[in-house]
């Protein structure tokens, strides 16, 4: 009786264990992608750093309202034009949320704003958008500092945004 042995070629098992080494790789890729679209979508998920303290809250609405009050004696002396005012008035209030907040909404949309839930800062950049993107310009932004004061003054650090498909407010 004879026996034949021969020896299998290493690379003859590579399929066992590269097929699902590729499949791993491919779905480790796709869970990060889902994972960034789902940041993208909500951003009050990427919160970074927790809420301003309560002591600090006062301090942080007198920054932000010298800002504001800034932003219009520039307005009143000619430094910037009203359109110029009112983007200054939008980046103070997104500015303000997100420091008090850690919540990111400094490049976010309006409609990325209406489905977080911030019904104050949805209504200030509402009325803010026209100013800052049409065509004509308005005469004053007297409305849109007060606007911008209110949010400042009322915003309740302690409300948590809540997410929702639309605005009800118009």
């Amino acid at each position: 009786m004879t026996f034949t042995v021969t020896a299998e070629p290493s690379l003859q098992y590579l399929h066992r264990f590269l097929i699902p080494g590729i499949l791993a790789l491919l779905l480790a890729i796709l869970c990060f992608r889902a994972w960034r679209r789902l940041l993208g979508r909500y951003p009050e998920l990427r919160l970074k750093r927790g809420p301003a303290k309560p002591a600090g809250i006062p301090a942080l609405r007198r920054k932000y309202l010298a800002m504001t009050d800034d932003a219009e004696r520039r307005l009143a002396s000619g430094e910037m034009n009203v359109r110029d005012a009112y983007r200054r008035m939008s980046y103070i209030a997104r500015a303000f949320v997100y420091e008090g907040t850690g919540i990111h909404v400094r490049e976010l949309t309006l409609s990325e704003i209406e489905k977080l839930g911030l019904p104050e800062l949805e209504y200030l950049v509402r009325a803010c958008y026209p100013p800052e993107f049409s065509p004509r310009t308005p005469e004053n932004a007297a409305r849109g500092f007060a606007l911008t004061r209110k949010v400042i003054r009322t915003w309740n650090f302690n409300t948590r945004p809540s997410r929702r498909s639309g605005s009800r407010r118009r």
